[in-house]
């Protein structure tokens, strides 16, 4: 029960901080797909990095599960990011497709990678 409960408040605060993400972005930039891939793209290599680190940890198991699946699973959206890249392909941006697809494996990975070797 208390795995429920840490993934359902884990995946609340992680929500919360990609939406607040978004915003952020929004209030730098003009409200454009670009700010929106920029804040996508943020938010995954943040939950990357942030994954790697309790991934990489010796860690009680309520603690990873509240991170890893509640947290990380609610900041970071594979969802909005394949919405972002159909969206590119219909505006028929194939450059900014293949950047946006190897910048999101490429730096996350790095991030997950980096995150596990921290402390």
């Amino acid at each position: 029960m208390i795995q429920i409960v840490a993934i359902f408040f884990g995946g609340g605060l992680g929500s919360l901080a990609r939406y607040g993400v978004s915003e952020m972005a929004n209030l730098f930039f003009s409200n454009s797909l670009k700010v929106t891939i920029f804040a996508t793209l943020l938010a995954n290599i943040l939950a990357c990095l942030i994954l790697g680190y309790f991934i990489g940890k010796d860690i009680q198991s309520k603690y990873i599960i509240f991170w890893s699946v509640g947290f990380c699973g609610g900041f970071s959206t594979f969802s909005t990011f394949s919405s972002e890249v159909l969206q590119l392909i219909k505006l028929g941006q194939y450059a900014l497709v293949f950047a946006y697809i190897v910048f999101s494996v490429t730096l996350g990975l790095v991030a997950f990678i980096l995150g596990s070797k921290i402390f």
